[in-house]
Protein backbone atom coordinates (compact mmCIF):
# COMPACT_ATOMS: atom_id res chain seq x y z
CA UNK A 1 0.00 0.00 0.00
CA UNK A 2 2.66 2.08 0.93
CA UNK A 3 4.15 1.83 -2.95
CA UNK A 4 1.43 2.94 -4.41
CA UNK A 5 0.59 6.13 -1.99
CA UNK A 6 4.22 6.86 -2.94
CA UNK A 7 3.81 6.37 -6.52
CA UNK A 8 0.84 9.02 -6.72
CA UNK A 9 2.63 11.21 -4.38
CA UNK A 10 5.72 11.37 -6.63
CA UNK A 11 3.93 11.47 -9.79
CA UNK A 12 5.43 13.88 -12.41
CA UNK A 13 7.33 15.64 -9.67
CA UNK A 14 10.59 14.38 -11.28
CA UNK A 15 11.55 17.48 -13.55
CA UNK A 16 11.07 19.85 -10.05
CA UNK A 17 13.57 17.59 -8.49
CA UNK A 18 16.55 17.55 -11.19
CA UNK A 19 15.73 21.06 -12.06
CA UNK A 20 16.26 22.18 -8.43
CA UNK A 21 17.65 19.46 -6.61
CA UNK A 22 18.25 21.61 -3.67
CA UNK A 23 14.28 22.80 -3.14
CA UNK A 24 12.32 20.60 -0.51
CA UNK A 25 10.08 18.13 -1.77
CA UNK A 26 7.19 20.22 -0.31
CA UNK A 27 7.31 23.08 -3.10
CA UNK A 28 7.29 20.18 -5.90
CA UNK A 29 3.68 20.52 -7.12
CA UNK A 30 3.91 24.14 -7.12
CA UNK A 31 6.90 24.04 -9.17
CA UNK A 32 5.69 22.11 -11.90
CA UNK A 33 2.76 23.95 -12.40
CA UNK A 34 5.20 27.07 -13.29
CA UNK A 35 7.11 24.04 -15.13
CA UNK A 36 4.65 22.95 -16.94
CA UNK A 37 2.88 26.44 -17.85
CA UNK A 38 6.20 28.03 -19.03
CA UNK A 39 6.85 24.48 -21.31
CA UNK A 40 3.15 24.60 -22.85
CA UNK A 41 3.54 28.47 -23.91
CA UNK A 42 6.95 27.77 -25.52
CA UNK A 43 5.10 25.02 -27.71
CA UNK A 44 7.48 22.28 -26.64
CA UNK A 45 6.39 18.97 -25.92
CA UNK A 46 6.38 16.77 -22.64
CA UNK A 47 6.84 12.82 -22.56
CA UNK A 48 5.85 11.45 -19.90
CA UNK A 49 5.03 7.99 -18.91
CA UNK A 50 3.29 5.67 -15.91
CA UNK A 51 4.89 4.41 -13.05
CA UNK A 52 4.84 1.13 -14.48
CA UNK A 53 5.87 2.67 -17.75
CA UNK A 54 8.98 3.85 -16.29
CA UNK A 55 9.64 0.96 -14.07
CA UNK A 56 9.25 -1.32 -17.80
CA UNK A 57 11.40 0.98 -18.89
CA UNK A 58 14.51 0.93 -16.40
CA UNK A 59 13.87 -3.05 -16.72
CA UNK A 60 14.94 -2.78 -20.51
CA UNK A 61 17.76 -0.50 -20.06
CA UNK A 62 19.38 -2.71 -17.32
CA UNK A 63 18.78 -5.83 -19.72
CA UNK A 64 20.51 -3.71 -22.86
CA UNK A 65 23.21 -2.70 -20.70
CA UNK A 66 23.73 -6.11 -19.04
CA UNK A 67 23.85 -7.67 -22.71
CA UNK A 68 26.38 -4.79 -23.50
CA UNK A 69 28.77 -5.69 -20.57
CA UNK A 70 28.21 -9.32 -21.32
CA UNK A 71 29.88 -8.94 -24.69
CA UNK A 72 32.71 -6.67 -23.40
CA UNK A 73 33.79 -9.80 -21.23
CA UNK A 74 33.21 -12.03 -24.17
CA UNK A 75 35.75 -10.06 -26.17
Amino acid sequence: MFLVILSFYKKNHNESHHLFPGVHHFYYRKMNKVIYKEIHQKGWRVSQTSFFGGIASHVRLLKELGRASAQKIAQ
